[in-house]
């Protein structure tokens, strides 16, 4: 059983509001036959007893360490999320979860380009990362609003639905796990119907998640079904791919099948040259490609893995900074303030709006 360790939230403070805005959408499972990483990264500090090997160095500035409450094991027993913060801290266990559920997957070539497009070296960077990109204190002020309900009695089962997922499903639940595992849509339900702006998946109705495109302020809910594959206007499950040779759902390829992208082939396998092969993750200093993927921590920066930055390191590439930091003047430099834009992995927040960074969740504003 995967052990949850200490949560950290990272608070937003608005000065100035503006017009609400929609939490992105953290994930976008990798379509890349050429074997260059995902750049289109999406989007903290663990405590005592971390044994992640999470030794942060970003400079970051305090934050408010909340422990996570020891009895909550996470094995399907039913546990009391109770207060007036039940709700945040239900989103911070889901943002851990769902980034222990990553790195028990590092040898699946989809969840590797999956982390290596968040800009994240360990389970407490993905954390951080994740509150800051889907910040907890926005699903709670939901709930204080009447936009979501909670149910505490279903919260548990939800965090080990999370937890013990399939590795081929990740790529496409990371950032949608309130809308993709049954009890976790039963945890936090939102009101909100197809097409209805929302701040985060927990303002929308069962089997629809919160989805925000690049140049949108607000997200709107989207159908589960538009995360799935299609074939033959058959909906395949997530450990499923169509097949090329009769176009029905089947297994995920084997070594030589055919693929457009590593979410086709089974563990162990990436996509390259148009068939599935078997990957080597190998270490900074190394030669990368399509079948030899840098270890998280590191990125491949088109020939070589190289460590991933942060702020102050120096830098030749975007992808070469950390979740928190852009790569200006060949350094990398603090993307978590109102710092200019032109995509959303430019931002600690993962939500460029108008050219400049702004919060994630409750408002559109300079930081």
């Amino acid at each position: 059983m995967k052990r949850l360790i200490l949560l950290v939230s990272l608070a937003l403070v608005c000065g100035v509001a503006c017009k609400k805005e929609k939490a992105p959408l953290l994930n976008q499972p990798e379509n890349n036959n050429n074997g260059d990483n995902n750049s289109n990264g999406e989007n903290n500090t663990v405590g005592p007893n971390n044994t992640t090997g999470d030794n942060n160095t970003n400079n970051q500035p305090p934050l408010q360490i909340i422990e996570a409450d020891p009895s909550r094991n996470y094995t399907g027993t039913v546990t009391t999320f109770a207060g007036s913060g039940a709700v945040a801290e239900f989103i911070h266990d889901v943002n851990l979860a769902e980034c222990e559920a990553l790195f028990e997957c590092v040898d699946n070539a989809s969840v590797l380009f999956l982390i290596s497009s968040l800009r994240v070296a360990t389970v407490g960077d993905c954390a951080r990362a994740f509150n800051a990109r889907r910040p907890p204190s926005v699903a709670q002020d939901a709930a204080d609003a009447g936009l979501t309900t909670f149910d505490a009695t279903m919260a548990d089962s939800c965090l080990s639905e999370i937890t013990s997922a399939s590795c081929p499903m990740l790529p496409f639940s990371t950032g949608n796990s309130l809308a993709l595992h049954d009890s976790c849509k039963s945890a936090l339900t939102g009101a909100g119907d197809g097409g209805t702006d929302c701040d985060g998946t927990w303002e929308c109705g069962e089997d629809l998640y919160c989805g925000r495109f690049a140049t949108d302020c607000l997200g709107l809910c989207n159908s589960i079904s538009s995360l799935q594959r299609t074939c033959n206007e058959t909906t395949c499950d997530f450990d499923q791919r169509c097949s090329f040779e009769d176009s029905t759902c089947g297994p995920l390829g084997d070594v030589s099948a055919s693929c457009f992208s590593s979410t086709e082939c089974a563990g162990g396998l990436s996509c390259a040259g148009g068939e599935c092969r078997e990957l080597t993750l190998v270490d900074e200093g190394s030669s990368c490609d399509a079948e030899y993927l840098c270890r998280p921590g590191t990125v491949c920066n088109g020939s070589n893995c190289v460590l991933l930055g942060t702020v102050g390191d120096s830098c030749e590439h975007a992808t070469e900074c950390d979740w928190s930091a852009q790569c200006q003047g060949g350094s990398c430099a603090d993307s978590r303030g109102a710092v200019a834009c032109q995509r959303d992995n430019e931002c600690g927040s993962a939500n460029c709006y108008n050219s400049t960074c702004v919060a994630a969740g409750g408002t559109c504003y300079d930081l």
